[in-house]
């Protein structure tokens, strides 16, 4: 649907590739500023400023380590200005359900950090120092998008058949362990797919409790 995109001060638009959908309003956490996330060493989130309740994490690309910095509870999307949507990172924002985009080209981390952002998952755009009517347009597709979340919830139940009647057994493609908890939420039977190859890879990243051993 259309959006009020009015020119508003410092109101900045950029257009990237959407990797994982949603919108949300927040502030950009942008701990390393100049060089890519990947590169930065081991090191728990008390090491860094600490993360906004909303946190955009944005970097040039999306590493683990940096990622394990912000507590889930405040990483509300991810923004790359490089990165692949195979990435890790990309993986564990679609796994905990929020939106990231990729290869946003021109915006600079070492200028953002903190600045308010909107990030809209759907159709790749980042919106820096948002004018107060697309921050309210966004907060209001954010409700939105809660409502049809939770309107859904009634059909969760619901056999899984096909119109002429044949049951069908509804499974869910996984890869950590906190898309069980979303999968069996939605209504899955079972897990149809599971990808072992992140876990594998951040086992010395959940070893030493960077993050939650649940995810």
């Amino acid at each position: 649907m259309p959006m009020p995109m009015a020119r508003h001060g410092r109101q900045q638009l950029y257009t990237g590739i959407p990797v994982a959908p949603g919108v949300v309003v927040g502030r950009v956490y942008a701990p390393s500023a100049h060089v890519s996330l990947d590169a930065v060493p081991d090191r728990a989130a008390g090491d860094l400023e600490e993360p906004p309740e909303q946190t955009i994490l944005l970097g040039r690309s999306m590493g683990l380590t940096c990622i394990a910095g912000v507590p889930i509870a405040r990483l509300a999307g991810l923004v790359c200005t490089g990165g692949s949507p195979l990435s890790h990172g990309v993986i564990v924002a679609r796994a905990l359900g929020i939106p990231a985009v990729i290869g946003v080209a021109g915006l600079i981390p070492g200028q953002c950090n903190g600045r308010e952002i909107v990030l809209d998952g759907y159709r790749g755009r980042v919106i820096l120092d948002p004018a107060p009517e697309v921050r309210a347009e966004f907060h209001r597709l954010q409700r939105q998008e809660a409502e049809l979340t939770s309107g859904l919830d009634a059909l969760r139940d619901l056999p899984a058949e096909t119109p002429d009647g044949r049951q069908v057994s509804l499974e869910a493609n996984i890869t950590l362990l906190n898309e069980v908890r979303l999968a069996k939420e939605r209504g899955a039977e079972g897990v149809g797919l599971y990808r072992s190859e992140l876990p594998f890879l951040m086992r010395d990243t959940l070893r030493r409790g960077y993050l939650p051993s649940g995810l």
